[in-house]
């Protein structure tokens, strides 16, 4: 896109291409200033490159990145270069050529956050694009190397590797072309001069000009310190025989121990790497983690298990565009966030809100949150339980202990509507006397122990009540 600016940085003149990129139109934009749109941040940069180099020293041509406002309000990624024609008749003005860089910058962000995680790894990794500049390096790799990252960053592959490695650089592109990977051995200078030699594995990863290589690669230095102990050990035992078993036996015993140690460090190692996925993708709960501000305001989603993709519909790439709030029903929304907030003081809050899937269902859910750090970024591990069917049980409780109180206090009312009249019945009986009164004590008596026994069993149910209040926490209503 093409923008044509006056010495005030009015534009005057852009290509129509501004309207798919901005979502402007060129009518709007002309005679507006060009600043206006930039990112606040950024406004200060941009502003010097106009006054010092193109204004102050026109022959220069100046590249700058910077962010610009989009018609919808968001933030696209530009990389612009300025050259000062001010001077030239049939321009009269400053041209502007940008490039949206976007997406360039959300996959190098992207690549950015996940390559921490590697950091806990004790190979030493490498990611540098076709020309052999580096985009990552893992903590391994720097502290093997005694440069600091920014160091490294700044270098390119060949300056890493011995001269007689340089030469085999060609050699081994080759593979990576042909195949997609390759694995040799190479020898790099440390930052103090000594030599590291590595066990590499390299694989071509993305598209066209996107196109990375990965690279691990592991220390050998301690197989190359064994293989050079069992050459000088071999060559000795030829001239002092007796010395020659006890020297192979050291070297062995090194080798075994060294080996031993290697194996216990890489089972270790995958052990805790399986462990790690274990505990992030099986279960039945949804675990996510989500970067926050530092006051705790939630802010996007950085990983997602199979069980949160499958139950609120949405896909990973989906879930990295998401706030955390955006599954949580609006009514919750202020409880979630001030529970974020509470991790300030506290590790851990667990709390009951409703979800919504993305079609818009709502369910229960107990969500447990856990602060941590992720890459120097304050995140929150979330590990929600769908309680819909403890909800149902729960309220299905409820009504069975309100079934029985209700059926208890009519059984209790029932008594004293039989009690009554019978004691009028034994009166008049008694006031009657003969043989007629005698049979109506009589049949009164048994009614009255049936209702003796009925209160008997009146007794029994409350203390069915009393169990259920006493182990499932339910309250007679009232």
């Amino acid at each position: 896109m093409i923008t044509v600016l006056d010495a005030y940085h009015t534009i005057q003149y852009e290509s129509p291409s501004a309207a798919r990129i901005f979502g402007y139109t060129a009518a709007e934009r002309v005679g507006a200033d060009y600043f206006d749109a930039v990112h606040p941040d950024d406004a200060s940069a941009v502003r010097a490159a106009f006054r010092q180099t193109l204004l102050m020293q026109p022959e220069i041509t100046t590249t700058i990145e910077f962010r610009f406002r989009h018609a919808d309000g968001s933030w696209l990624y530009l990389e612009a270069v300025g050259n000062n024609l001010l001077f030239d008749e049939s321009i009269r003005g400053i041209v502007v050529t940008a490039h949206d860089i976007t997406s360039r910058k959300r996959m190098e962000d992207d690549l950015r956050v996940r390559a921490e995680l590697l950091d806990v790894a004790t190979d030493s990794i490498f990611v540098h694009d076709l020309s052999g500049r580096f985009v990552y390096v893992n903590e391994a790799a720097c502290r093997l190397r005694g440069y600091s990252r920014e160091e490294i960053l700044q270098m390119n592959l060949r300056d890493l590797v011995i001269p007689e490695q340089t030469k085999c650089l060609p050699a081994r592109i080759r593979p990576l072309a042909d195949h997609g990977e390759v694995r040799f051995e190479s020898v790099e200078r440390c930052k103090d001069g000594s030599l590291l030699p590595s066990e590499v594995y390299s694989k071509v990863c993305g598209r066209g000009e996107k196109q990375l290589i990965f690279s691990i690669a592991r220390d050998i230095s301690s197989r190359k310190r064994t293989e050079e102990l069992r050459r000088l050990a071999e060559e000795h035992l030829e001239m002092l025989v007796e010395e020659r078993t006890l020297a192979y036996a050291v070297a062995n015993d090194q080798l075994e121990r060294e080996c031993a140690e290697r194996r216990r460090v890489e089972a270790e190692r995958a052990d805790r790497e399986e462990r790690y996925r274990l505990l992030f993708d099986a279960g039945t709960d949804a675990v996510m983690v989500f970067s926050t501000t530092k006051s705790g305001k939630p802010l996007a989603f950085l990983e997602a298990n199979g069980v949160a993709v499958e139950r609120y519909g949405y896909a990973h790439s989906e879930l990295d565009r998401l706030s955390p709030l955006a599954i949580v029903a609006d009514f919750d929304q202020e409880t979630v966030t001030q529970a974020v907030k509470a991790l300030h003081d506290r590790e851990h809050v667990v709390i009951e809100v409703t979800h919504q899937t993305k079609g818009g269902f709502a369910f229960p859910v107990e969500v447990s949150l856990s602060r941590f750090m992720l890459g120097g970024m304050p995140s929150v591990l979330s590990i929600a339980r769908d309680v819909t069917e403890r909800k149902v049980l729960a309220e299905m409780e409820k009504k069975a202990f309100e079934q029985i109180e209700k059926n208890i206090t009519q059984f209790a009312i029932l008594n004293d509507q039989l009690r009554n009249p019978l004691a009028v019945i034994v009166g008049l009986a008694d006031l009657e006397g003969g043989p007629t009164a005698e049979k109506i004590l009589y049949q009164a008596k048994v009614i009255d122990q049936m209702i003796t026994r009925l209160d008997q069993g009146w007794i029994e149910s409350d203390k069915v009540r009393e169990f259920l209040e006493k182990h499932y926490s339910t309250k007679s209503p009232g």
